[in-house]
């Protein structure tokens, strides 16, 4: 009988200890009363979570009775903790009000696992320009705000190109390498076999910009080698606002533009952005045969609609951008891109969650006849009910059709299917592994995996690597372009070529000694094989490779020789390097930046480098504003870039195929005034120093060293 007692004790205790109990609330604005989506909620010790559903609500389950810290943080409002919180047998009631405070940067919120997330939660290397620092450095464009990224090269060209458009290469690799998406859609430009131009939307529609570095094929497929770039536009806001900005400066430039952001109700947020902009383009010395022949106009419209419906999260996205140019040739060239999107969300239960996405973009230009579309709708299954995992499941179906000069048009087709799991066993370390299959048309099936892991033994240290693979199918351009003339000789494509593969590990630190101060220190290395390159052939017929009726253009008597670069999978190459960045907020108004870059990369068949050879590139900047009084604030930045020792591929017959770029430093400056929170008045300087600028796209172009300046208004209405 005593026996019989004890073991009853033993067995109560056992089923008190395995008792669980459950947090429930509400969260609010503090200022305005209405609900917060997406809050994080964490209990501190715990890898145990949630966020907020439409109306603000959240539940945790699976907390052992006791004690807990419970932390609040949402981006744009100030984090809350509320300390020793006690769990029991009844359902908890722990209702918060947030209050709104200045964005910093670990309570951004980013996309680079394939759905938000907290940056400093996030296991890849990523990095984030957010919309204030936007504002205060007044950039004309995207790629002059990414310069200033370690490891990103900005590149350009005005060969079959357009005037504006600007390319970037990521951590050595190639911008063919390299996915540019907006809001998650893939931007297709003008030339865009030497890579996607990133100049699409102008800043001041522009919320943030995301940069996720190494291989992401595992995520999102093709081209996936060497980073992703995500630019996300802003949406609605609860209270409307609306933003007029004009500005206009050397080379005959003009800008205006108008935002409106605000809610048609409580449950639907709408936004919508126009711009217009001409100028006489860059003042370029060289290639001769386009200097004076830059004019371009540019007319650009986003219409985006966000809506939450109790559990339903739907958003739509309209993108028009009209182009001319050159106003100084007989006739403009006329190009458009349309990319409509569509976004929905739904909640089946507090752990499944349904999604999906189709969106449609098309590049329509009348230089070299060129349309370039892509349709890509996806499914999305993320499932939270397994112990510290959130679980990803989906399919994707990619539609490609392309044509251009020299190539006739066709499509290609991708079925893909990936799983991705990420997986936190305890709060200092988080796991997220992926992998994907995708069958393009008419080429074997690939699969890419992928391992990502960051690590925080301490609150001022996270460590970061992640291993994976990389490919890249041959595009369209690649298989069927025919004969396409290239000056000394010319150039073919290949329809035997397979696809492109690398495996990628990144790497680093990231530390945080003291408040408002981070170091990241990261490495990565890639090797690469099967890349696909235009090889010189020598001397030989165009019909060696194609039949007269595959050249209608061509006499089928011509027996005339002609240096062809044929397209071939050849190259085993290497890729390595470092770069370092710093981030100090000296004050809740000024911030120090600086970053240094070192890549090396090697074509191991020849020991020389690779088409495109970044070299070092090391940049700095201090930005930030000063109120003065109650209505005026006086801000600014001043920053540089400097690049050395870069080299370049031009694929001529004639004279010295690898050639280096010349080194410049490029030194920034500008100045606001803002009055009453409404009225600013902005000011910029480019290349203060006159530096002569060398970038290469599919030509050679240097821009005259001369200053560049502009000076206008913005006026904010709330």
């Amino acid at each position: 009988m005593c026996k019989a007692s004890i073991l009853f004790i033993l067995l109560l205790s056992v089923l008190s200890f395995a008792q669980t109990g459950t947090i429930a609330g509400r969260i609010i604005d503090g200022a305005t009363g209405t609900p917060l989506t997406n809050v994080n909620i964490k209990v501190a010790g715990t890898a145990i979570g949630a966020m907020t559903d439409a109306d603000g609500r959240y539940t945790i389950k699976g907390l052992e009775f006791g004690r807990y810290d419970i932390v609040f943080s949402y981006i744009g409002y100030k984090p809350q903790t509320v300390k020793n919180f006690d769990v029991g047998a009844d359902i908890a009631t722990l209702d918060i009000e947030l209050l709104p405070m200045p964005i910093e940067a670990g309570e951004i919120v980013v996309t680079a696992t394939r759905r938000l997330a907290l940056l400093e939660n996030t296991p890849e290397i990523t990095m984030v320009i957010p919309e204030h620092e936007l504002a205060l450095t007044s950039p004309q464009d995207v790629s002059e705000a990414v310069a200033y990224m370690p490891g990103v090269s900005v590149e350009g060209g005005t060969g079959s190109g357009q005037p504006f458009k600007r390319m970037i290469s990521i951590d050595g690799l190639p911008p063919q390498y390299c996915i540019v998406l907006m809001n998650g859609a893939r931007v297709v430009s003008s030339h865009y076999h030497t890579g996607a131009d990133v100049n699409i939307v102008p800043p001041e529609a522009i919320e943030r910009i995301e940069l996720v570095k190494g291989a992401a094929s595992a995520q999102y497929g093709s081209d996936g080698m060497g980073g992703i770039l995500n630019i996300i536009t802003k949406k609605g806001t609860e209270s409307p606002e609306v933003l007029f900005t004009t500005y206009g400066g050397s080379r005959n430039t003009f800008h205006t533009s108008l935002a409106i952001h605000g809610k048609v109700n409580d449950n639907v947020k709408h936004s919508v952005f126009s711009s217009w902009e001409q100028s006489d383009g860059p003042p370029i010395l060289e290639p001769t045969f386009r200097v004076n022949q830059l004019d371009y106009s540019l007319f650009h419209l986003l219409d985006r609609i966000d809506a939450k419906i109790g559990k339903l999260s739907l958003g739509t996205q309209m993108f028009y951008l009209a182009s001319a140019y050159p106003f100084k040739g007989d006739e403009p060239y006329d190009s458009w891109l349309i990319t409509p999107k569509l976004d929905l969300n739904y909640s089946v239960s507090k752990e499944l969650e349904f999604s999906t996405s189709a969106y449609y973009t098309q590049w329509n230009s009348e230089r070299n006849s060129e349309i370039n579309e892509v349709a890509e709708p996806e499914i999305c299954l993320g499932y939270s009910g397994l112990k510290n995992n959130y679980l990803l499941i989906g399919g994707e179906y990619i539609y490609r059709n392309f044509r251009r000069k020299a190539v006739d048009e066709h499509n290609q087709t991708t079925l893909s299917a990936f799983i991705q799991d990420e997986w936190t066993p305890f709060e200092k370390l988080s796991l997220l592994g992926a992998v994907r299959f995708d069958k393009v048309e008419e080429i074997d099936g690939v699969i890419t995996p992928k391992l990502t892991i960051m690590y925080k033994p301490f609150d001022m240290l996270k460590v970061r690597t992640s291993v994976g693979r990389g490919f890249r199918a041959p595009s369209i351009q690649d298989l069927y372009e025919t004969i396409y003339g290239h000056g000394t000789h010319l150039r073919a494509g290949n329809p035997e070529l397979e696809p492109e593969y690398s495996t990628g590990i990144t790497g680093g630190i990231e530390i945080e000694p003291i408040g408002g101060l981070s170091l990241m220190l990261n490495g990565y290395y890639t090797a690469l094989t099967d890349m696909i390159t235009p090889i010189d052939h020598g001397l030989e017929s165009v019909f060696d490779y194609f039949t007269p009726e595959e050249l209608p253009d061509w006499d089928p008597e011509d027996t005339t020789l002609y240096y062809i670069y044929r397209r071939e999978n050849i190259h085993k190459a290497t890729i390595y390097g470092g770069e370092m960045k710093i981030l100090w907020n000296l004050s809740d108004n000024y911030y120090v930046e600086s970053a240094f870059n070192y890549t090396y990369n090697r074509n191991e068949d020849t020991d020389e480098s690779l088409p495109y050879y970044p070299g070092i590139a090391v940049s700095g900047k201090i930005y930030g504003e000063q109120p003065v009084t109650g209505w005026l604030e006086i801000g600014g930045f001043i920053g540089v870039n400097a690049t050395m020792d870069r080299k370049i591929w031009k694929f001529k017959h004639d004279g010295q195929q690898q050639v280096e770029l010349d080194d410049y430093q490029k030194l920034d400056a500008g100045l606001n005034i803002k009055l009453n929170k409404r009225y600013e008045f902005f000011a910029t300087i480019d290349n203060i120093l006159g530096q002569e600028i060398h970038t290469y796209e599919d030509v050679e172009m240097r821009i005259e060293g001369i200053p560049i300046y502009n000076a206008g208004i913005r006026i904010m209405a709330f």
